[in-house]
């Protein structure tokens, strides 16, 4: 309350004292006297403690504006201040946007990079288990190739003695080949002897042609035939006259052919001999007769017994099976097999 206040307020009191002076009793008068008297030095020692307020308040406001000069430039200071903090604070955030930025940059790093160990571990551990794989299929592999090779190289080994045999096999082919085309020029020249052979007896003989005797070739083989009539009696085995004439003329001609090897065969017809003395059957007679050509050959046309075979047949090997007078009249002959030397052919051959 301003002193202004307090002297209207007692004012009021008084007067209002007053008014109620008439209607109360002195005793209240005296009490409101005594009241006033306190309240009067209590007025004055306001005004002193006013006074002093007021001396105080100067000296306040003297201090307030050295304080207010002093503010004022610490105002300035703090206004500075207030633009630095301002700024700073600026700064502060921007730095602090910037390192929550940067925090959840690190912390997204942070992540991608557990994600990549993770990832990497994962790999690691499928490539740990690839690569197993792998050199098991490697191993596997080593190990086949290895037998392959090994396979290989058994083939080319095998390769290689079937290429030495296949060329030990074409020199023999070729050796063969050279064999055979010798076998057949020496065959080639051996026909054409045996044709020769054939012609040259038959013109030899020609003068027995039809008449028991007969020249062709068989198996390779020059057959000169001669019949029973021409040769023998019937059941002799003794040349007769005729019969030796044709062949010694015969031997003339062999004689001047020493490369002929001559077999001598006597043939039967089936009826058995009724033999006496050395006879005996048809073996016999077959025997003794181409026996008995061979001593003619030998004997009177000078041939080389060394080229000569005797053999006797019997009747074991017709010309005519049949049980006629006239298939065993053709049975009953004496053949004359030349044979030209084969020993080129045995050369070739071995």
């Amino acid at each position: 309350m301003t002193m202004s206040s307090k002297h209207a307020a007692l004012a009021f009191i008084l007067g209002m004292g007053m008014v109620m002076v008439s209607c109360v009793s002195p005793r209240v008068v005296q009490d409101l006297r005594k009241e006033n008297e306190t309240l009067k030095q209590e007025k004055k020692s306001c005004e002193t403690k006013v006074e002093a307020l007021k001396l105080r308040v100067t000296k306040l406001q003297a201090k307030y504006d050295a304080l207010f000069e002093q503010y004022s430039e610490q105002e300035k200071v703090i206004a500075k201040l207030k633009n630095d903090t301002t700024l700073l604070h600026s700064t502060n955030r921007n730095l602090q946007r910037l390192y929550n930025e940067l925090n959840a940059a690190y912390e997204r790093l942070l992540k991608v990079n557990k994600d990549l160990l993770s990832e990497k571990a994962r790999e690691s551990q499928e490539l740990s288990t690839d690569v197993a794989r792998l050199k098991a299929q490697l191993e596997l592999k080593q190990q086949q190739l290895q037998a392959k090779e090994k396979a290989l190289q058994d083939k080319e080994l095998s390769l290689l003695q079937l290429q030495t045999k296949l060329e030990k096999l074409e020199q023999a082919l070729k050796e063969r080949e050279e064999k055979i085309v010798r076998l057949e020029r020496v065959l080639h020249e051996k026909d054409s002897t045996v044709k020769a052979i054939r012609t040259q007896i038959a013109q030899a003989l020609l003068k027995y042609d039809g008449k028991g005797m007969s020249v062709k070739i068989k198996k390779g083989k020059v057959y000169v035939t001669m019949q029973e009539k021409l040769l023998f009696p019937s059941g002799s085995y003794r040349v007769n006259a005729e019969g030796q004439k044709a062949l010694v003329q015969l031997a003339s001609y062999l004689k001047q052919n020493p490369d002929v090897n001559i077999v001598v065969e006597g043939h039967t017809d089936d009826v058995p001999l009724r033999g006496s003395g050395c006879l005996k059957d048809n073996w016999d007679l077959s025997v003794m007769r181409a026996t008995s050509v061979v001593r003619i050959l030998t004997q009177k046309g000078g041939i080389d017994p060394h080229r000569l075979t005797a053999a006797g047949r019997a009747s074991y090997d017709p010309v005519d099976p049949a049980k006629t007078p006239e298939a065993r009249r053709k049975n009953r002959r004496t053949e004359i097999i030349l044979t030209p030397k084969l020993d080129k052919l045995l050369e070739i051959l071995e």
